[in-house]
């Protein structure tokens, strides 16, 4: 009898196949927790917004749409919208990140009935 010497074909097409669905879970993964990290950031902007526009409300007893009177500014790659009807009252924005396409934060401060409590951010 013959010593054999390495690995057959049949086994080093099943350690690929293994490697490869390890790397399928893994990738999938990754992805998660990168979207999970747009969020986060997405979130945490508003909340800062949030306190910025506090202050803001603070001094002059109204809210602002422009971010440039704000002592704030957004994370690169994120975009915020802030719109309102009545500036005293109360303002809505919105938070995309240019690397989730379709996902969007929104969050309502103010004194009007919204389905939301003021200030909460809420994301799809």
């Amino acid at each position: 009898m013959r010593r054999r010497h390495g690995f057959t074909l049949i086994e080093l097409m099943l350690v690929m196949l293994v490697l490869a669905v390890l790397a399928g879970i893994a990738y999938g993964r990754y992805q998660a927790a990168k979207r999970r990290g747009y969020i986060a950031t997405m979130t945490a902007d508003l909340a800062e917004l949030r306190n910025a526009e506090e202050g803001y409300w603070a001094e002059n007893q109204a809210y602002s749409t422009d971010t440039t009177q704000l002592d704030w500014t957004s994370t690169s790659l994120v975009s915020v919208v802030i719109t309102s009807s009545n500036l005293q009252a109360g303002f809505d924005a919105e938070a995309t990140h240019s690397a989730v396409p379709g996902l969007v934060c929104k969050m309502y401060v103010g004194r009007a009935v919204s389905a939301r409590p003021s200030g909460e951010v809420a994301c799809q």
